[in-house]
C-alpha cells in the first residue's frame, strides 16, 4: 500500500424469554455460543443480491434471532445490528435498496435495548425502559404504530412505551408480554393468531383473554421452554425434549416422518438439555455441555453437519465453536459471512476489530530507525506502511526519516474468515534534519573526542568521551551548543552528556 492515499482515516496528531413465534418460515439456522454454555438462540431464514457497505458484527453479542431472510444481533451495551435481506427494510438502517450481506446498525439503537425478536420480514426491539419499536414490512399492522405502511427504521408501537418484559414476532403478527395486562398482540389475525376471539387485523396492540389456549396433553407440569415453527411445536422439559404436529421431514425427532397429534419424544436427548429451537421444518436443542444436535429437513443443510440429507433423529451439528456462527440457507447473505453460498456446517459471523497505533513523536534524518508498535483486538498481526516514500520508509515494525517533512504512518489489519477489516489507523510525524556533533582535539594527535550517538535526536542525549595527553586540550562543540574542554591532565578520560534542544 506504499504509496497511496488512505481513506477512512483517523489522524492522530503528534429477552427475549417466555415466547416463541406462532408461524416462522425460516430455512436457515444460526447460533450464539458463549465460552461458557448459557442460554442460546437458534433461527432459521431464507435468503439475494445488490449489497450496501456493511459494517461488522459487535464481537459482544449477547442475543441472536432470524426472519425469512435476515438476522438480527443484539449486543451487550444495548445496540442492534442487522444483516440479509432488506426489501421492506427489516435491517432498520433506513434503507430498502440493499440487501446486506455483513451487519448494518439499526438507526436510533445504538443502546438501551433489552431484547429482540425477527418475524418473517419485520423486526421488534424492547428498551430498558419496557417500550417496544418495531421495523419492517407492515402490510398486516404488525409494526402496532396505527397504520400498514412499511418502515425502514424503528416506530414505536402504540401504548407500549413501558412495561413490556418480553417480545416474540411471527410470520405477520407480534406479541408483547407486559407486567401490567399480560400478552398484548398486533398484525395479522386471519387464522386468530392475535388469540383474542376474533379474526380481523389489528394494527394495534390488542388484549389476549385467557379462556382461547387450549391445554397441550400430558405437558400440564414441568416444561422449562416451547418453540414453535410453522407447522410444529416442541417442549423442553427435565426429562428430555417432545415435539407434536407436522412430521413430513422428520422435524418430530421420533426416528419416523410420521405426524403425531400429542407430543413425542425426540429420540437419544433424554437429558442435558437447556434450550431448544424451531425452524419452519427442523429443530435444533443446545446441552449443557455446549453442543448442539438437529433434526428434520436439511436441504439447505440447517442441520449443520455437513450434509443436506434430512434425519428424523438428531444428528450433531458439526464444528462450533465461540462467538456467532450461522449455518444453512445463504442467498440473501443472511449467515452474515459476505457470501451468498449455502453452508452445511456453522461459519462464523465476521466480528469488527480495532487497532491502537503507537509512533515516535519526531522523527531525525540520518538517525537510526525508529520502532513502531500497534495491536489488533482481533490478536492478529498489524502491518506497517506509509503513504509518503518521499520522507520517510517503513521495514517491518520500523520507520527510517529520509527528508524533513511530515512522514504518514499507517497500521492495517485485513482481518481472515473470523475478522472483518480493521479501520486503518493513521499518523503524520514531523521530520527534522539531524544534529551533528563537533568533536575536536587539539592537537590532533594529543587526544580523541567520540561523541554517541551522532547525530543526535532532538531531545535526546548524546555521550561524548574525551581523552587527551598531558598538556593537550579537546572540545566538543558545534551544534551541540556548548564546549567541554580538558586541561592538562594525565591520560585519564572526562565523560558528559551533550542535549541537543
Amino acid at each position: 500500500m506504499v504509496g497511496n492515499p488512505p481513506s477512512a482515516i483517523t489522524i492522530r496528531g503528534s429477552m427475549s424469554s417466555g415466547f416463541d413465534r406462532v408461524f416462522t418460515p425460516r430455512r436457515h439456522f444460526l447460533f450464539l455460543l458463549f465460552r461458557l454454555a448459557a442460554v442460546t438462540w437458534l433461527s432459521l431464514g431464507f435468503a439475494g443480491t445488490g449489497f450496501a457497505q456493511p459494517s461488522q458484527l459487535d464481537p459482544t453479542v449477547t442475543q441472536v434471532t432470524a426472519g425469512s431472510g435476515h438476522t438480527c444481533a443484539l449486543t451487550r451495551g444495548g445496540g442492534v445490528q442487522c444483516w440479509g435481506y432488506n426489501g421492506f427494510g427489516q435491517l432498520g438502517n433506513g434503507s430498502t435498496t440493499f440487501n446486506s450481506p455483513t451487519p448494518v446498525a439499526v438507526s436510533g439503537l445504538a443502546s438501551g435495548v433489552v431484547a429482540i425478536a425477527a418475524g418473517t420480514f419485520h423486526t421488534c426491539a424492547v428498551s430498558s425502559g419496557g417500550g417496544v419499536q418495531c421495523w419492517g414490512f407492515n402490510g398486516y399492522g404488525q409494526l402496532g404504530n396505527g397504520s400498514t405502511t412499511d418502515s425502514p427504521t424503528p416506530v414505536a408501537v402504540s401504548g407500549l412505551a413501558s412495561g413490556v418484559v418480553a417480545i416474540s414476532a411471527g410470520s405477520g403478527h407480534t406479541c408483547a408480554l407486559t407486567s401490567a395486562v399480560g400478552v398484548q398482540c398486533w398484525g395479522y389475525n386471519y387464522d386468530g393468531e392475535l388469540g383474542n376471539g376474533s379474526t380481523s387485523i389489528y394494527p394495534t396492540p390488542t388484549p389476549t383473554p385467557t379462556p382461547t389456549p387450549v391445554a397441550v396433553s400430558g405437558l400440564a407440569s414441568g416444561v422449562v421452554a416451547i418453540t414453535a415453527a410453522g407447522f410444529h411445536t416442541c417442549a423442553l422439559i427435565s426429562g428430555g425434549v417432545q415435539c407434536w404436529g407436522d412430521n413430513y421431514y422428520g422435524q418430530l425427532g421420533n426416528g419416523s416422518t410420521t405426524g403425531s397429534l400429542t407430543p413425542a419424544a425426540v429420540s437419544g436427548l433424554a437429558a442435558g438439555v437447556v434450550a431448544i429451537k424451531a425452524g419452519d421444518y427442523h429443530t435444533c436443542a443446545l446441552s449443557n455441555g455446549g453442543g448442539v444436535q438437529c433434526w428434520g429437513r436439511n436441504n439447505f443443510g440447517q442441520l449443520g453437519n455437513g450434509s443436506t440429507t434430512d434425519s428424523p433423529t438428531q444428528v450433531a451439528v458439526s464444528g462450533l465453536a465461540s462467538g456467532v456462527q450461522c449455518w444453512g440457507r445463504n442467498d440473501f447473505s443472511q449467515l452474515g459471512n459476505s457470501s451468498t453460498t449455502d453452508s452445511p456446517t456453522p461459519i462464523r459471523v465476521r466480528t469488527i476489530q480495532s487497532i491502537s497505533f503507537s509512533a515516535p513523536t519526531r522523527l531525525v534524518v540520518g538517525a537510526p530507525a525508529m520502532p513502531l508498535a500497534a495491536a489488533a483486538t482481533s490478536g492478529l498481526t498489524t502491518i506497517f506502511d506509509t503513504w509518503t516514500p518521499s520522507t520517510c520508509t517503513v521495514s517491518g515494525s520500523s520507520v527510517t526519516a529520509l527528508a524533513p517533512a511530515l512522514c504518514g504512518l499507517r497500521a492495517s489489519q485485513p482481518g481472515n474468515g473470523n475478522y472483518a477489516l480493521a479501520p486503518q489507523q493513521l499518523v503524520l510525524v514531523n521530520v527534522v534534519p539531524g544534529s551533528t556533533i563537533t568533536a575536536t582535539a587539539s592537537p590532533a594527535a594529543g587526544g580523541s573526542v567520540n561523541c554517541t550517538p551522532n547525530p543526535v535526536n532532538y531531545g535526546s542525549n548524546s555521550t561524548c568521551t574525551i581523552s587527551a595527553t598531558s598538556g593537550y586540550t579537546a572540545s566538543v562543540g558545534g551544534s551541540c551548543g556548548g564546549i567541554l574542554k580538558k586541561g592538562a591532565y594525565t591520560t585519564n578520560a572526562i565523560t558528559a552528556d551533550c542535549t541537543v534542544m
